[in-house]
């Protein structure tokens, strides 16, 4: 039997929400979705999460700051891992979220095969 994957999608543009729901879905995840980082933060204190996938343009929230709090939480709470989801193809940005401990940094959109190689790295048996 697969483990359904439980998913906190946090991304505010309509658009990339849609075509990465479309994505999971395909792979029968279970996901929920935040518009802001507020939100997301909210969800993550209710739920727990396999993989938080992450937009860094957040209109109220820096992306970087936000990936570190879910990758470094203060209080009590086990880490969740986090990919990172954005139009910045800068080597910078990459930089960036990888010193901070991100598992994965894609360019949008979501490509299938990205997310199942990471799939692979969560729950091995999850993807053949």
């Amino acid at each position: 039997m697969t483990k359904q994957l439980t998913i906190l999608l946090v991304e505010d543009v309509e658009i990339a929400q849609t075509a990465t729901l479309n994505v999971l879905h395909l792979l029968d995840c279970q996901v929920d979705l935040a518009a802001k980082g507020g939100q997301a933060l909210e969800l993550l204190k209710k739920n727990r999460y396999d993989l938080v996938i992450l937009d860094l343009g957040l209109p109220d929230t820096d992306g970087f700051k936000l990936a570190k709090s879910i990758l470094h939480p203060v209080d009590q709470n086990i880490p969740t891992p986090v990919a990172v989801l954005t139009i910045h193809g800068d080597d910078g940005y990459r930089k960036r979220c990888m010193d901070i401990g991100v598992s994965a940094f894609w360019i949008k959109p979501l490509q299938i095969e990205n997310i199942k190689q990471l799939f692979k790295y969560i729950v091995p048996e999850m993807i053949n």
